[in-house]
């Protein structure tokens, strides 16, 4: 610490041959104590150079070996609290804020010699929030492109999924493990990834996140395998957090309205069955009418939504005329030889068999298109379709950890 001061000090000197002069001192003075130190002395561009190198080498020293430590420790979180109350650092975060103790944790091992990783616990999904730089190199994909993924993606062809059960049962149950598997960079190249899963609790001990070590096994000489638990060892198993404080208990069949009525929502819920949707959506004049307007590019499904409307509405014709109006229909929309004039009963029932095929075309083939289109938008909010398959009844198979959000219960 005190050569990084001594560097930082030196790059500081606003005069340049007093800086120059100093560069060299230091230069000299740092070689003289390292062992197998160079015979050649260099200028003052070079000195300055080498400082420089030195210095982000001593940062990253310190970082990986002593700050995530400090951080963690009561005196690290005294110093923060107490420098917060300077202007000069007034945007330093508390760790008594959920988000923060994330991003500060993140900002410890940012330029560990390793990849680490967090996920979050109490999301659904137990997404990614923190990956360090190292992740990055390791698996060719950007922290940014990947928060707020599963950890899945880094899975191929050849990844052994009967380890990938073994981490689904650690992360699960709060447990440590070390395990090796085969994971995919985002250029499709395998590599064997050597992973140490770290559960996390609050202060309460909710367990709310997990810590992931991974490195490359082709790399893990003897030193790094020593480098790598000296880091294991260092991350932390506690975080100063109340996690229960800001996740409140969810009643699992309880849907708030104002959820409910939200635009992409309601058409997530049409979506989970298109043929209710589309029955629904046949009985809404202008719903109908702009679906009409949706499918008028298409060769078939103008005349399949023909055949079903007709099918409707000889639905509701009386009995006595019903036998006539089938004949009819069936002369618009049904091939010749298809069906039999002289038995109304089967008739009826070979068009309405036809009306429910092309039914079930139109809804898997054009529904689906036309609600995520901005077309569909007032048709889906006179809707207001409900989900019928309520969870209740399955609350026994989820795992006791995991709230459900609310546009899934």
């Amino acid at each position: 610490l005190t050569h990084w001061q001594q560097i930082k000090a030196c790059m500081s000197i606003r005069d340049p041959w007093a800086r120059a002069s100093e560069a060299i001192r230091l230069h000299e003075a740092h070689r003289a104590l390292g062992a197998g130190a160079q015979a050649v002395r260099v200028d003052s561009a070079e000195a300055l150079q080498l400082l420089e190198q030195k210095s982000e080498r001593i940062l990253t020293k310190l970082q990986e070996q002593w700050l995530a430590p400090f951080l963690q420790s009561n005196y690290g979180r005294t110093v923060i609290r107490e420098a917060r109350g300077d202007p000069e650092f007034a945007a330093l975060p508390t760790l008594d804020e959920e988000g923060d103790w994330v991003e500060m944790l993140s900002g410890a091992v940012a330029k560990a010699a390793h990849a680490v990783i967090v996920v979050d616990m109490l999301e659904s999904g137990t997404p990614m929030v923190g990956a360090n730089e190292m992740f990055e190199k390791l698996t060719g994909y950007e922290r940014d492109s990947v928060i707020g993924q599963n950890c899945r993606f880094l899975q191929g062809e050849l990844t052994e999924q009967e380890v990938v059960a073994k981490i689904v049962t650690s992360m699960r149950d709060a447990q440590e493990l070390s395990v090796e598997l085969t994971n995919y960079r985002l250029d499709g190249t395998s590599f064997r990834n050597s992973i140490t899963l770290m559960p996390v609790r609050d202060i309460n001990g909710l367990y709310c996140y997990s810590i992931a070590v991974m490195a490359d096994v082709a790399t893990m000489t003897e030193t790094v395998m020593v480098e790598l638990e000296r880091l294991r060892v260092l991350l932390p198993r506690k975080c100063n957090v109340d996690r229960a404080r800001r996740v409140p208990p969810l009643d699992l069949i309880q849907v708030s309205d104002a959820v409910r009525r939200q635009r992409g929502l309601d058409k997530l819920v049409c979506l989970t069955n298109m043929d209710r949707c589309l029955s629904a959506l046949l009985e809404d004049p202008e719903g109908l009418e702009a679906f009409r307007e949706h499918l008028s590019t298409s060769r078939t499904a103008p005349a399949q939504l023909a055949m079903v409307m007709a099918v409707r509405e000889l639905s509701t014709r009386p009995a006595a005329v019903r036998a006539e109006r089938a004949v009819q229909v069936a002369r618009e929309h049904l091939l010749p030889g298809e069906w039999d004039p002289e038995d109304p009963e089967e008739l009826q029932h070979q068009l309405i068999t036809a009306a429910s095929a092309a039914m079930h075309s139109i809804a898997e083939e054009r529904l689906a298109t036309f609600i995520a289109s901005s077309s569909s938008d007032a048709a889906v909010k006179r809707l207001q379709l409900r989900v019928e398959t309520s969870v209740a009844g399955l609350a026994h198979l989820l795992w006791d950890g995991y709230q459900v959000p609310p546009d899934c219960a």
